[in-house]
């Protein structure tokens, strides 16, 4: 009865997860891209492929993720659905271009897949702290901006954690799946962490939140 319970725990949590990136996704296909639609609809695709993989299809509840799964795939395949920016870059002269434009932060406001694929704005190391400066902040706006910068942080979490490399460590019954967080440069570990792909020497830039799980360099979470 223990190993039922805990194998139905674990089907739930692929479930939530798999709904997660369905969500992702949808979102996502309403984003205005700067690459080309082959590109994108192959990136969309290969996730939502990956999703359903994962799905326990015994299930009925399952099997109807897996089918909103299938009317997202085939609604990227149609030649109009994935919004492209045409510009081209090499008729701008003043250099601002789409291609080179920094990601802000204040792009949340109309977030973009650079967006929301930026661990900068996500990572809990590296979102502010509801503490201030010696337990006080220098103005109303300060303190408002902390709360701000959060919650965006949390609205968002889910779908930047569906489309961010991840853990790959496996348990007893399935692998972690866990987002993969850059790993905080004050970090008291961080000299200890090495990539777990065999033979590869590079630094470790990526970590599971949970100790001894999945460490990657950058080239390997990619």
């Amino acid at each position: 009865l223990e190993k039922e319970a805990n194998a139905s725990t674990e089907a739930d949590k692929v479930l939530t997860c798999v709904k997660t990136v369905r969500d992702a996704v949808s979102r996502a296909l309403d984003f205005e891209w700067v690459c080309t639609q082959d590109s994108v609809r192959k990136g969309l695709s290969d996730v939502i492929l990956l999703a359903e993989g994962r799905l326990r299809k015994q299930q009925k509840e399952h099997r109807d993720v897996a089918s909103s799964l299938m009317d997202i795939l085939g609604d990227i395949d149609k030649p109009w659905r994935i919004l492209v920016n045409e510009t081209n870059p090499s008729e701008d002269t003043d250099g601002d271009t789409q291609d080179n434009r920094i990601v802000t932060y204040s792009d949340w406001e109309a977030p973009k897949m650079e967006w929301i694929c930026n661990p900068d704005f996500f990572s809990p190391s590296r979102c502010p702290k509801m503490i201030g400066q010696n337990g006080l902040y220098e103005s109303p706006e300060d303190y408002l901006n902390c709360v701000l910068r959060l919650w965006v942080a949390m609205t968002f979490s889910e779908g930047h954690a569906a489309l961010a490399p991840h853990c790959r460590s496996r348990g007893q019954i399935m692998a972690c799946g866990n987002a993969l967080w850059p790993v905080s440069d004050s970090s008291q570990n961080i000299s200890g962490l090495r990539c777990r792909t065999r033979g590869c020497k590079h630094p470790v830039e990526f970590c599971c939140r949970i100790k001894n799980h999945d460490s990657l360099c950058g080239n390997c979470a990619a």
